[in-house]
């Protein structure tokens, strides 16, 4: 390996480092968050207790090792979660492609 690549290679790989997503945390998860889906808003609020809303039914969610585990009566789906800033990425589970969701300003 050349010093010159070395370097560009030193350089380059903390940059693509910061533009991963971030490790999800109970506290950054936490929240209002709405996804709009063309002709549909889905909310969806993470409570500190583990209870949780989705479109206005009670669920209760768990956060393990980079998947989201939504519960209500009947079901569990388990799904992959990303986060990015004020981005939340739910993929896989019952989803035929990835939903992005935004931190809601209401509160």
């Amino acid at each position: 390996i050349s010093m010159k690549n070395l370097l560009i290679f030193l350089f380059l790989i903390p940059m693509g480092l910061f533009a991963q997503p971030e490790n999800v945390s109970h506290e950054k998860l936490c929240g209002d968050w709405l996804c709009e889906t063309g002709s549909a808003t889905i909310k969806l609020c993470l409570h500190e207790d583990g209870s949780c809303m989705l479109d206005g039914k009670k669920a209760s969610y768990k956060l393990d090792d980079g998947t989201l585990m939504l519960s209500n009566k009947e079901e569990t789906v388990t799904y992959k979660v990303e986060m990015k800033e004020d981005e939340l990425v739910l993929s896989g589970g019952d989803l035929m492609m990835p939903l992005t969701f935004h931190r809601s300003e209401e509160g």
